[in-house]
C-alpha cells in the first residue's frame, strides 16, 4: 500500500505529501501518463466525470487522480482503491495537505466490472 500511494503521489509530482515517494523516486524521469476516464459521486452529490491518471498496482489495486494535483472529489486529490478480496477492496484518499480519509469497503459492481460501490460513494475507471 505505501508503494502504491509513492507511486501515485511521484506521479502526480506531490512527492511531499508522501515522504516516501520522496525517497524511492528520480526526479524528472516520469513515464508518460497513463490517462483514463473517471466517475466518482458521493452521498452529498458531489461528483467528478472526466480524466484521471490511473496507477495499477498490487492484485488489481490501483489509484486515481486528476492531472495537476487537481480536486478530485471533496478536497481530495488522489483516490485509492485496495483490492482485499476477489470483488471487494477498501477505499480511501489523500488530499492536498496529506491527510488520509476513510472511504471505507467497496464491492465491485454487478452492472459494470469498472465500477465499485461503497455505502456512500461509488467509482468508475474506463481505460
Amino acid at each position: 500500500m505505501a508503494r502504491l500511494i509513492a507511486l501515485a503521489a511521484a506521479t502526480l509530482g506531490i512527492a511531499e505529501l508522501c515522504p516516501a515517494a520522496a525517497q524511492k523516486t528520480a526526479p524528472a524521469q516520469a513515464a508518460p501518463l497513463p490517462v483514463a476516464r473517471c466517475e466518482l459521486g458521493n452521498s452529498n452529490g458531489e461528483t467528478y466525470k472526466g480524466p484521471c491518471i490511473f496507477t495499477l498496482g498490487a492484485r488489481g489495486s490501483f489509484s486515481v487522480a486528476r492531472p495537476g494535483n487537481a480536486r478530485i472529489i471533496d478536497d481530495d486529490v488522489l483516490v485509492l482503491v485496495t483490492i482485499v478480496r476477489p470483488g471487494v477492496a477498501d477505499v480511501t484518499s489523500r488530499t492536498r495537505t496529506g491527510t488520509t480519509l476513510n472511504w471505507g469497503r467497496a464491492r465491485r459492481a454487478t452492472t459494470s466490472t469498472a465500477c465499485w460501490r461503497g455505502t456512500d460513494f461509488w467509482i468508475c475507471v474506463y481505460a
